[in-house]
């Protein structure tokens, strides 16, 4: 029995020494009558980041390449994000609405061909949404008007 147990042990240690990393993406929402609490790791392995306070009325322009048209909007909603590559490209954040946008990691993700909506990069159509949409309903709305561009390189969702 001691010999079988050192031996699944040992078995044990090699498949978790061999295993790769994992970096799963999480998030979590708990609601109540009264409260709603939102929650995600970072898993990047880069954790330094930056908390950004984004004001209301600040005009702004994607950047995009050609063929991609950039959209030029003025911020209606002040939010709080959090940005690892720079101000206007939050990994997600919330809006003085309420509203919560939060990226993921996905390596399947495929983004929409060009056509003739406005294109953003991934990162800064969070911010586009955030400074504009108050519900989900409006984010769905804005698909008329705006995508994420084909030409965008991290595949989150």
């Amino acid at each position: 029995m001691k010999k079988k147990n050192i031996v699944i042990l040992i078995v044990c240690l090699i498949v978790f020494y061999l295993s790769s990393n994992v970096y799963p993406c999480t998030t979590f929402c708990i609601k109540d009558n009264k409260n709603i609490i939102f929650g995600r790791n970072f898993d990047f392995s880069t954790g330094f980041g930056y908390v950004i306070i984004n004001k209301r009325n600040v005009t702004k322009t994607a950047l995009v390449f050609p063929p991609e048209k950039p959209i030029t909007w003025t911020s209606k909603y002040g939010s709080i994000t959090f940005n690892q590559m720079g101000r206007e490209l939050p990994y997600g954040g919330i809006n003085e609405a309420g509203l919560v946008i939060e990226q993921m990691w996905l390596d399947k993700t495929k983004y929409p061909e060009s056509d003739n909506r406005y294109g953003l990069s991934e990162l800064q159509w969070i911010q586009y949404q955030l400074d504009n949409s108050t519900t989900i309903n409006d984010v769905i709305a804005s698909d008329r008007l705006v995508r994420v561009s084909f030409q965008s390189y991290a595949p989150i969702h």
